[in-house]
């Protein structure tokens, strides 16, 4: 049975990815620990068509130190929908699909934290599975910690520039352009070359042994 790297492993597995029909998705929201909500939700699917993208009314006030990261105020949610109102949409859009976020763990967490303080009427959405483009990117680029044992985690922003993305003219830090860099990210791994793929290029002269 043949081995693979763990780079190889990482672009096998965004393959998958792409043939299971994804969504995409990210949050932006009122801070990091167990009380935080969402206050801007995105969707979208392989190809890139977005299929929900709009800010959501928390139960709490957004904190400065968030506003100053995602640029959203409290006035801009003010005449937002709570996530009550939009539940059954995101319901809809999630169930039976693979979650792809570029932090999968926080995502989540936070979407069920945020249905809880919304009191949304129903549990959340049996889905598939979920993906973080996180952790497979940090597999693909291959940088170790300074301890070693474990790969480097990368910045969503500072991901896409190593796979020469252009963030496009959406501004960073916001549901929408972040879901879409992490779309464009796995499709970059999904894209790029295994190595016995790379090494079935090199002319046959250059894998002659030397004399």
């Amino acid at each position: 049975m043949p081995t693979h790297s763990n780079r190889d492993l990482a672009i096998l597995t965004a393959r998958h990815w792409m043939e299971c029909d994804p969504v995409f998705l990210d949050t932006e929201t009122t801070g990091l620990d167990t009380n935080a909500q969402i206050c801007d939700l995105a969707i979208v699917d392989g190809s890139g068509q977005t299929l929900f993208d709009s800010l959501v009314k928390p139960t709490m006030p957004i904190p400065d130190a968030a506003s100053s990261i995602h640029h959203i105020t409290n006035e801009m949610v003010s005449g937002a929908l709570p996530l009550s109102v939009y539940w059954n949409t995101i319901r809809r859009l999630l169930s039976g699909r693979l979650i792809i976020t570029y932090n999968a763990d926080y995502d989540l967490r936070l979407l069920y934290q945020s249905a809880a303080a919304a009191r949304c009427p129903s549990p959340f959405v049996n889905f598939l599975q979920a993906g973080c483009v996180m952790q497979l990117y940090a597999r693909y680029y291959g940088e170790l910690t300074q301890y070693g044992g474990a790969y480097r985690w990368h910045k969503l922003t500072l991901a896409a520039q190593q796979c020469g993305i252009d963030p496009g003219s959406n501004p960073l830090h916001r549901a929408l352009a972040d879901t879409q860099l992490s779309r464009l990210v796995t499709i970059h791994m999904a894209q790029a070359k295994l190595e016995a793929e790379r090494e079935a290029q090199v002319p046959w002269e250059a894998q002659l042994e030397p004399f």
